[in-house]
């Protein structure tokens, strides 16, 4: 059963076609589970659209007819690599018409009529998508084909290098109907020349996103170089350990605004009175007061919510805010909590964020007659 997480701590990615295609033929154990761990984590919730689900049965469609007709999935980037593949073809099947179409020039291969195998091959995809549902928690409904997408795709292509299946990927990824928007979006796709065209163009294509009050794209992400890591290779990795990184430094740009520091731990005195201390990392950020405060887990295996019955010392009392001591980012507090809540906020190391800052500049309102 998962926590219930709010959404400010929510991660929301999205999923581009190659990514669920991949994800389906399991040619890749680090990319699936890597999808089935964040579809398993309380702080991710993983998208696609209607225009990427029309997408993917293109593909998949094509993919099961080419391995009825010679055993195995196509290639990976054969488009790319059409001698290779080519070659590859006449060693393996000796007898292909089409390459580059691999098959699908009249839907005939190998002596094969794609009309004769269709209703396998549409069980087949009908399965797949039942099982983005089941196992990666993905709604294709969620975001759906609308005139604005369309408008806006079209600006992108006109704009930009980017093709108009790409655009639309892009666009449906961040507007999901005509009226609602994911504000804080990371894309993940497999694609080079999608990823490097992206980049490429980030600038225009924010401001076209900008005239159409669309929030920009928050991180694009290719799964063949995240930082050094490629979930292509043969490399192993620590899925979790990786995945859990990224997610920490995701969520605190999300909430930068309300990110406060980290937990340090107490001396041992402090520690048995029970303060919790933690580190505010930088030193031209100042301490504000708020309602309570939110502990996020470096594990992200919890999230702890203290209500603001406590005050900051510093050598003593913190009495106005906002407070700042740039010779010291260091803050102890002792908050009417329960022991094993303590022990653990005591630990090094656990996000701290504040709950829903008080603005210093409000007066309250004088109802006094």
């Amino acid at each position: 059963m998962k926590t219930i997480i709010d959404k400010c701590f929510k991660i929301d990615f999205f999923l581009d076609t190659n990514i669920l295609v991949d994800y389906i033929q399991g040619e890749n154990k680090k990319l699936v589970d890597s999808l089935e761990f964040l579809a398993n984590s309380d702080f991710v919730t993983l998208h696609s659209s209607h225009y990427v689900e029309f997408e993917f049965t293109e593909v998949r469609k094509r993919n099961e007819f080419f391995r009825i007709a010679h055993g195995k999935y196509p290639p990976k980037d054969f488009l790319k690599e059409k001698n290779s593949f080519w070659n590859w073809l006449k060693q393996k099947f000796h007898k292909v018409t089409n390459a580059k179409n691999y098959g699908t020039k009249n839907w005939k291969d190998s002596g094969l009529d794609y009309l004769d195998y269709k209703e396998d091959i549409g069980k087949v995809i009908k399965d797949d998508i039942v099982k983005f549902k089941n196992q990666l928690h993905i709604d294709f409904d969620d975001h759906v084909l609308h005139e604005k997408l369309v408008h806006t795709a079209c600006e992108i292509v006109l704009e930009t290098k980017i093709s108009r299946e790409d655009s639309m990927v892009l666009v449906s990824c961040v507007l999901p109907t005509p009226v609602d928007y994911l504000d804080f979006c990371v894309i993940l796709t497999n694609d080079n020349q999608y990823y490097n065209a992206y980049k490429n163009s980030k600038k225009t294509i924010d401001g076209i996103l900008d005239k159409e009050s669309i929030p920009h794209i928050h991180k694009f992400l290719n799964t063949k170089h995240i930082g050094n890591v490629n979930l292509y290779s043969s490399e192993s990795i620590d899925i979790k350990s990786f995945w859990n990184e990224i997610l920490i430094k995701l969520i605190k740009s999300k909430n930068k605004s309300s990110y406060l520091g980290h937990t340090i731990i107490p001396n041992e005195n402090s520690r048995k009175r029970g303060d919790v201390w933690f580190d505010i990392e930088d030193k031209k950020k100042e301490l504000f007061n708020s309602e309570g405060l939110v502990f996020i887990d470096k594990d992200l295996t919890q999230v702890l919510s203290v209500s603001k019955d406590f005050d900051y010392w510093q050598n003593s009392k913190c009495e106005t805010f906002p407070y700042s001591n740039s010779k010291d980012t260091k803050y102890s507090m002792h908050p009417n909590i329960d022991e094993s809540m303590m022990i653990k906020l005591q630990e090094k190391g656990i996000l701290v964020f504040y709950d829903n800052i008080i603005d210093p500049h409000h007066t309250p309102l004088n109802f006094d007659l």
